[in-house]
C-alpha cells in the first residue's frame, strides 16, 4: 500500500509538470478544451497525499526557474492554481497550505500576485520558521511591506508555540520601511505575540 501511494504521489508530481511544462503555450494560445478538462479531472479525483505531491512540485518548479521566477509563476504556476486546482476548502491542509507559503515566497517579485492567489489555501503553520527565514533572506519586506505583514499574519497563529527566529528582523523592517504599518492590527498582534517570548524584542 506504501509503495501503491508512493507512485501514485510521484504520478502527480510528474503530471503537475507536465501542465506547467505547457502553460507558456497556453498563455499565447487557449489550451484545448478537452485538454485542460483532463486535467482538471486529473487533480481533482487526487487523495490528498497525492494533492500534497502535486503542491510541493509546483513549489520545486518555481524556485528552480531562477531569475526567471516571476515570468515563471505568471505563465505557468498560476494559470494552474487558477484553472485547474481545486478550490474547495476539503482540498486545504497543513501540508498543502505549508507549501503554498513557500510558493508565495518563491515568486519574489510577483509576491504580492501570488499571495492574492493562494490567500484561499494559506494557514497559521505549525513550524513556520523556515518560512519566515526565507522571507528574511530574499529581503521581501524592504519590498512589499504590507503584503508581507499580511502574508505573516496569516501563516503566525497565536498558538505557534516558539517565535520564528527572523521574525523581529521582518517586524523591524516593516515598520521601518512603512513606519504606517506600525499601527496596524496585524502588526500590533505580531509585534505582541513576539513580546510574549522576547519582551524588548521589538
Amino acid at each position: 500500500m506504501d509503495t501503491a501511494f508512493s507512485n501514485a504521489n510521484r504520478q502527480a508530481a510528474i503530471f503537475v509538470l507536465a501542465f506547467v511544462a505547457s502553460a507558456r503555450y497556453a498563455a499565447t494560445k487557449p489550451m484545448a478544451s478537452t485538454l485542460q478538462d483532463n486535467f482538471v479531472g486529473r487533480t481533482r479525483s487526487l487523495p490528498a497525499n497525492g494533492l500534497a505531491e502535486a503542491a510541493q512540485a509546483l513549489v520545486r518548479a518555481l524556485e528552480g526557474a531562477g531569475d526567471q521566477r516571476s515570468e515563471y509563476w505568471q505563465h505557468r504556476v498560476q494559470p494552474y492554481l487558477k484553472s485547474i486546482w481545486p478550490k474547495s476548502r476539503a482540498a486545504v491542509t497543513p501540508d498543502i497550505s505549508e507549501s503554498f507559503a513557500r510558493l508565495a515566497v518563491a515568486a519574489q517579485f510577483s509576491f504580492p500576485d501570488a499571495l492574492d492567489t493562494l490567500r484561499h489555501w494559506l494557514q497559521a503553520i505549525e513550524h513556520p520558521d523556515f518560512i519566515v527565514h526565507l522571507i528574511n533572506e530574499t529581503r521581501l519586506s524592504d519590498q512589499f511591506p504590507k503584503s508581507v505583514l499580511e502574508f505573516l499574519n496569516i501563516v503566525i497563529g497565536d498558538a505557534t508555540q516558539w517565535p520564528p527566529t527572523h521574525l523581529a528582523d521582518c517586524l523591524r523592517t516593516i515598520r521601518d520601511v512603512d513606519p504606517n504599518l506600525a499601527d496596524d492590527g496585524q502588526f500590533i498582534r505580531l509585534a505582541d505575540y513576539l513580546r510574549r517570548w522576547t519582551p524588548d524584542a521589538i
